[in-house]
């Protein structure tokens, strides 16, 4: 886990740094024409960012399960 950890870059701060030079853009001014916001290509999830989606995913489904459990059993 030490060794993964020294090897994987922090997936949340790249993206948190692309997000803020977006934000930096100057507003368009008043008598200018608007920018067309062109449809930007969905960038594609990383390896790890699907492994730990996919792991709250089956966390949740355990949750879930434990907690209709202690309902019926409470019943």
């Amino acid at each position: 886990m030490a060794l993964k950890q020294q090897v994987v870059p922090d997936v949340t701060k790249i993206e948190a740094a692309a997000g803020d030079k977006k934000a930096k853009a100057p507003p368009p001014k008043k008598g200018a024409p608007a920018a067309k916001d062109e449809p930007e290509a969905p960038a594609e999830e990383s390896i790890y960012v699907k492994e730990m989606k996919e792991a709250v995913k089956v966390e949740k489904q355990i949750l879930r399960f434990r907690l209709v459990q202690i309902r019926n059993w409470t019943l």
